[in-house]
């Protein structure tokens, strides 16, 4: 019997990871990896840094060029289906700026995120 656990426990599958795409990038990553853009049953839009909260959400690469890209355009409107007000926008930018602080301490190549083009399906 013990050979018996032993085995089942060799043959366990690897762990589901949730995987999310940006939508400034178009890069898929691991849900942990990005930030969650929410939009809220009142209208407002925050930053969702559990990744719980309820309403529709966006997900946001952790970079300033993706924040960039995502707040001068309509890139996140579209994808919550609603105009960002300048408070929240204000508020989102500040967010951003705290990214690019914490981006200084990463080191080269700690990233998780594969671009969708480097992907390859495997027979």
């Amino acid at each position: 019997m013990a050979a018996k656990a032993n085995k089942q426990k060799q043959q366990q599958r690897p762990r589901h990871v949730p995987q999310r795409t940006c939508v400034a990038c178009r890069t898929t990553g691991a849900k942990r990896g990005l930030v969650r853009v929410v939009r809220s049953a009142e209208g407002t839009v925050e930053v969702d840094e559990t990744g719980k909260k309820p309403g529709r959400g966006a997900y946001l690469c952790r970079t300033s060029e993706c924040w960039d890209k995502a707040l001068k355009g309509k890139v996140l409107e579209y994808a919550l289906k609603t105009a960002i007000t300048a408070e929240d926008k204000t508020a989102l930018q500040a967010y951003a700026a705290t990214l690019e602080a914490q981006d200084d301490d990463t080191p080269e190549g700690a990233s998780n995120i594969v671009s969708s083009k480097e992907v390859s399906v495997s027979e």
